[in-house]
């Protein structure tokens, strides 16, 4: 017999042990895509690899961050079938007194896997929400919160909507306020040529998967190099020579360009010490 409460408690105070990022000010767009993020690591911690074709091996929980409207998304992401899971019988249907007892061995075997599973799905489903909600201020999901039963139904997509609905809506100011985020400038007191470069290579991609927001090559070239003929003892020759390479071999891929400024640097370096 499958102790459903305990495996439901023991998954929820396990997952409870690892707290999301938390926003202490008005939440933002980036805020719900780096909680949607985290919950991805919370949900693929839950083991639910008995059901392998609509949960894989990896994925644990993901599909519970998917809704039916989101079941595409969820299929490329994971190459798996999206099919929201069904509560199993408590005990397996079809067992007849002619059965060899070997079968139905092993159907009862089954049978518990998948009750185990959905009690680790509970578990999972519970500690993500509130995972979300200890994340954001407390008047963030006030308005889903009922007058009896608190947050005890409230499912963890309930809360992202909600988010994304509100407070983090992809709003044409969010979109302004990430792109200026991105091209702020080169602070050589917390990071070398180098790092500036790797900063506005993941930048782009990260704000890329969590936004859908296209930062053009052109756009992050242009930055770095602006930046980088600005930056304290370059010459006039730095930048003639770069406009020379640019002419010879352009157009520069941001790899080029980081190579050619990453010389300049390590000059710099060399003529301080």
């Amino acid at each position: 017999m499958v102790n459903f409460s305990a495996i439901t408690k023991a998954t929820f105070d396990a997952l409870m042990k690892n707290p999301l990022t938390r926003v202490f000010d008005k939440p933002t767009y980036l805020d719900y895509a780096t909680t949607r993020e985290e919950l991805h690591i919370v949900a693929a911690s839950v083991d639910m690899s008995c059901l392998p074709d609509t949960h894989g091996e990896q994925w644990g929980l993901a599909c519970e961050l998917y809704g039916v409207n989101e079941a595409a998304e969820y299929e490329d992401l994971t190459d798996l079938t999206y099919q929201p899971q069904v509560r199993p019988l408590i005990y397996p249907d079809g067992i007849t007194a002619q059965m060899a007892s070997h079968t139905v061995e092993r159907r009862v075997k089954r049978n518990e896997e998948l009750n185990e599973a959905w009690a680790r799905r509970n578990g999972g489903i519970k500690a993500m929400s509130q995972l979300i909600i200890d994340a954001y201020p407390e008047k963030t999901f006030k308005p889903l919160k009922h007058r009896v039963t608190g947050y005890n139904n409230i499912h963890p997509r309930q809360l992202l909507q909600h988010l994304l609905d509100g407070p983090c809506k992809l709003t044409t100011t969010a979109i302004n306020k990430i792109r200026e985020r991105y091209f702020r400038p080169f602070n050589p007191e917390k990071e070398d040529v180098d790092d500036f470069g790797k900063r506005l290579d993941e930048e782009q991609v990260e704000i890329m998967e969590r936004t859908g927001i296209d930062i053009s090559n052109a756009e992050k070239i242009q930055h770095y190099k602006t930046h980088m003929e600005d930056m304290d003892g370059v010459e006039q020759r730095d930048i003639d020579d770069f406009e020379e390479y640019e002419e010879t071999d352009g157009p520069l891929d941001m790899e080029q360009v980081r190579e050619f400024w990453q010389g300049v640097g390590k000059r710099l370096e060399k003529q301080e010490e």
